[in-house]
């Protein structure tokens, strides 16, 4: 999408790249052939990642649009899964926030979690992580429509319209998540508002998304991101 920021996706690049040779130079220096073995492993899924904030590749996990994850890219990215998984679970020990919240009736917003957690009579999820797999739990009772995002990133507009197509006008209850449902499924959220004509801006649809979910708190590529969304949506809703 033309204008949109990527001051901090250029962040994440240059964050992991630095790791990349930091760890890579250690591993260059161990005595151990195991440890060598072992940090060159995580030496490459930095470097991985570092490629993927650079040109914007949520594939880098291995994760496809219907939710599962491909093996031979976990078992390359297994130490960073690990790492992410890891934080996950911290995150969700010491962030007393709640697994969701409802942003307006019948759209909610909140963390990945399983069918037997979601808010009752959710029809439609809508999963933005790129580094968990869709809870198979989920998938033979609910509507699933993977955005593959990768963390801190706004979602892929293009996809967006797929999803807001596949949803339709229809009457359903919505649930919106990514890790913590803070930025991405917020971002996603916030661009549904405008579609619906619920919200004419941008600051309008996070401000609302707040007031139920105060820790929402899309970062500046994601709001750069919506500011372009609600500038283009009266002209891709009319088909032109």
């Amino acid at each position: 999408m033309n204008g949109v920021s990527h001051h901090r996706r250029t962040s994440f690049a240059v964050v992991f790249a630095a790791l990349f040779v930091a760890i890579a130079f250690t591993a260059v220096r161990a005595d151990s052939t195991i440890w060598k073995s072992v940090l060159g492993w995580i030496a490459a899924g930095t470097l991985l990642l570092s490629i993927a904030y650079f040109i914007n590749w949520p594939g880098v996990f291995g994760k496809s649009e219907v939710g599962s994850l491909r093996w031979p890219i976990v078992m390359l990215m297994a130490p960073m899964l690990l790492f992410v998984r890891i934080v996950w679970q911290l995150q969700n020990i010491a962030i007393r926030t709640p697994l969701y919240n409802e942003i307006v009736p019948d759209l909610f917003v909140g963390r990945l979690c399983n069918y037997e957690s979601l808010p009752e009579g959710v029809s439609v999820v809508v999963d933005l992580t790129a580094e968990f797999q869709t809870p198979h739990s989920l998938q033979p009772r609910v509507q699933i429509i993977c955005l593959p995002t990768l963390d801190g990133c706004p979602p892929d507009w293009q996809k967006c319209q797929q999803a807001f197509a596949l949803i339709g006008n229809n009457h359903h209850r919505i649930y919106a998540c990514c890790a913590n449902g803070h930025g991405r499924s917020v971002t996603f959220m916030a661009a549904w508002l405008g579609y619906q004509r619920k919200c004419n801006s941008a600051i309008e649809a996070v401000r609302l998304i707040q007031a139920a979910r105060p820790t929402a708190a899309p970062n500046s590529d994601q709001m750069s991101f919506l500011t372009q969304v609600f500038h283009t949506l009266p002209q891709w809703c009319r088909g032109e």
